[in-house]
């Protein structure tokens, strides 16, 4: 699920609907929280990686679906897109073959 503490409200919400949904499942199980605005998150409480090759269609099939955040509104040369955002480095970490989350048990 998305990280809590990344700083975009749909985010924010995705990680309150899973939160609700686990607690109406009322049992344990093992989170994998996903930074993907990576700078909100202390490096040191990722602890876990997961290969994305079966996925990574997939995944860049979801980037392309927020069409306001991949690609410039026509004749808007200074609209910023997530290839703006560290030189391209942004949108690499998120297409890369793996990537990195707190995993931890949850008994809410």
């Amino acid at each position: 699920m998305n990280y809590a503490k990344d700083p975009t409200s749909d985010h924010v919400a995705v990680n309150a609907a899973v939160r609700a949904a686990l607690r109406a499942y009322g049992r344990p199980v093992t989170v994998f929280e996903c930074p993907v605005w990576i700078g909100t998150i202390a490096s040191s409480t990722l602890n876990s990686l997961a290969c994305l090759g079966d996925v990574i269609g997939v995944m860049r099939e979801a980037l392309a679906a927020h069409a306001s955040q991949t690609q410039r509104l026509e004749n808007q040369d200074e609209w910023q897109t997530l290839s703006d955002l560290s030189g391209g480095d942004f949108v690499g970490r998120l297409l890369a073959d793996y990537e990195m989350f707190t995993r931890y048990e949850i008994n809410i």
